[in-house]
């Protein structure tokens, strides 16, 4: 069977033997994607690719000078995409070799699919990324939404630039540095458009939070301030859904301190100490700086008239 989809994968200051792996796992599928969108935001060139790849005329390299994530991603919204569908993976992550026959017979089941999440494994034991990924669950739910991650989900190309891609505050490099896919489903879910989740559809990735303390902590910290910030933004949106996400962002890592301490976890303890503040930080800052937005732009208004 025969699918119209482009991969996108942007890359940041990630070892060459990750992304090639990464690359390679696609060329690996049964049904090749009609193009691959790579985009470098690192400041050098990828010189190191294999020449295999470097060469192949399949992918397609775009240089991004933007540390956000959301902003090279969004990149793709003024390419001229003829592809039906949209698949973002990581570049430490990489297909199962089974991915596009699972994504041909997902898309021949139920052809008004708009949006398509698929599971992450962990390259390291081969388990759930997460528990939620492990337990799974309908994208109908609303407190499903977050089994979507952005190293594994497809998107109908139409319905990406119908919802503008990613907000750009949000992401990795971004000020509110993380949950710009958690704020993509959000949009997804509050549009009407179908989505569901795959556990079947999967690709596997570096385990969470494999780095040394220091980044562990400022990770945390990223990701806390970034969910945080993200709960803020649709509240005062009026979509008070969302406090049961605020509930869980509180009870979650409490959960977790009480049981590093009683297991003399000294690093959980830290990461989710870490977690747990900055996302209330996350949620108080949001709507301050909102407020200092809008009497920026007043001013720079009145000082213009």
């Amino acid at each position: 069977m025969k699918i119209s989809y482009v991969i996108v994968i942007n890359t940041f200051q990630r070892p060459m033997f990750l992304i090639e792996r990464t690359l390679r796992s696609i060329l690996r599928q049964d049904i090749l994607p009609e193009k691959v969108i790579l985009i470098n935001q690192n400041k050098d060139e990828l010189l190191d690719l294999a020449d295999d790849l470097k060469n192949n005329p399949i992918f397609e390299k775009i240089t991004c000078n933007k540390m956000s994530v959301s902003k090279a991603r969004n990149m793709i919204l003024k390419c001229n995409i003829s592809q039906e569908w949209i698949v973002f993976c990581d570049d430490d992550g990489y297909f199962a070799d089974n991915y596009s026959l699972i994504l041909a017979a997902i898309f021949k089941k139920d052809p008004k699919l708009e949006v398509i999440s698929g599971s992450i494994i962990r390259d390291d034991n081969y388990e759930f990324y997460s528990k939620r990924h492990q337990i799974g669950g309908s994208l109908k739910k609303f407190a499903n939404q977050k089994l979507l991650m952005g190293s594994n989900f497809a998107v109908k190309t139409e319905i990406f630039k119908m919802l503008n891609g990613f907000d750009e505050n949000f992401g990795a490099g971004a000020f509110y540095g993380s949950s710009e896919e958690t704020d993509f489903a959000w949009k997804v879910y509050y549009g009407g458009h179908k989505s569901e989740y795959f556990k079947e559809l999967q690709v596997l990735h570096v385990r969470p939070y494999n780095s040394n303390l220091k980044q562990s902590l400022l990770k945390a910290w990223r990701y806390g301030f970034g969910k945080g910030a993200l709960v803020s933004k649709w509240i005062l949106k009026g979509k008070y859904q969302v406090v049961f996400e605020a509930v869980e962002m509180t009870i979650v890592p409490i959960f977790k301190i009480f049981f590093s301490l009683i297991t003399f976890n000294m690093k959980n303890l830290l990461i989710n100490f870490v977690v747990l503040f900055s996302r209330y930080v996350g949620l108080l800052a949001f709507p301050v700086f909102c407020i200092l937005e809008k009497l920026q732009h007043r001013r720079e208004i009145k000082i213009s008239t």
